[in-house]
């Protein structure tokens, strides 16, 4: 890795964010997913479970269910679709307030699966390097490792096959690239604001963009800071890169990063990417052509 390795003392407790939305006329199919994915959630190293409650469930009837789940839950939210950003934002200032002494905090989906202490290796990274966030490496639905360029000859059927699976594609290595779950640290989260709901007003749609680009702006243009991900920790993440159909118009929180950081934004986007995501380059290049026409 880039950054020096040093020692952090701040405190190793994990805090986990998770938004619960079933979609009513998906219920079974969401709540299968939701099922089995509380229940690996039990094999976590760490227990609190902050949950913002989106809707389908009143917040009663959520606590009902959710106790059936060996983990501490803390549900906040009203049992309406307020959208990931704001749902996240919520669950990371309801941390920040209430549970000051979680070093970390980290951003779960219900269509995941993890493996037994899946969070460790990514907090011994963040306690040893300067690393503001950590992904784990993760499988998708389709049987793609995440930017590995390597795919499963065969899906694992059941929950006991898939964690084998998951074991057995581990490695000691670090990659370029970010997805979810992802564990950050509180204090660097706190300190950049987290989402900023001024500026990312769809409820989803580059939300991770805007992060990451608050992330390299604050440890510094020159460090050319980029995410990585260690598969030292592999879980599995259904739609990663994907979304649930929701009816919303996303391109709002592109506009938002637009209006926030201009053209050197997605010039930087385009880096962070590692080139992968050409559209911010191309913005870039409009917004240059653009200004250029009216010197």
């Amino acid at each position: 890795m880039s950054n020096e390795t040093y020692i952090n003392n701040t405190s190793p407790g994990v805090a986990h964010t998770l938004l619960f939305m079933l979609r009513k006329e998906h219920s079974a199919e969401d709540l299968g997913l939701a099922g089995s994915c509380l229940k690996s959630l039990q094999k976590s190293a760490y227990k609190n479970v902050v949950v913002y409650n989106q809707g389908f469930y009143t917040n009663s009837e959520l606590q009902d269910y959710l106790s059936q789940y060996d983990l501490n839950w803390f549900i906040i939210g009203d049992a309406s679709n307020v959208g990931i950003v704001r749902g996240r934002q919520r669950c990371f200032e309801y941390i920040w307030e209430t549970m000051p002494e979680m070093g970390y905090i980290s951003e779960l989906h219900l269509d995941m699966l993890f493996s037994q202490d899946w969070e460790l290796p990514l907090v011994e990274l963040l306690q040893t390097t300067r690393e503001p966030v950590m992904s784990c490496g993760f499988i998708n639905k389709y049987g793609i490792l995440a930017h590995l360029n390597k795919r499963l000859v065969e899906m694992p059927q059941n929950l006991e096959q898939m964690e084998q699976t998951l074991a057995q594609v581990r490695f000691d290595g670090i990659v370029t690239g970010f997805g979810h779950p992802c564990i950050h640290k509180a204090e660097i989260l706190k300190a950049m604001g987290g989402y900023d709901t001024n500026f990312m007003t769809a409820k989803h749609f580059c939300e991770d963009d805007s992060l990451l680009l608050s992330y390299y702006y604050y440890l510094g243009t020159q460090l050319k800071w980029m995410p990585k991900m260690t598969y030292k920790s592999v879980v599995y993440h259904a739609c990663e890169g994907q979304r649930l159909t929701v009816d919303v118009d996303g391109y709002e929180n592109f506009n938002g990063i637009v209006k926030q950081y201009g053209a050197m934004g997605m010039k930087h986007l385009y880096e962070i990417h590692n080139g992968k995501k050409k559209f911010f380059l191309d913005k870039y290049n409009e917004m240059i052509a653009e200004a250029n026409i009216h010197n």
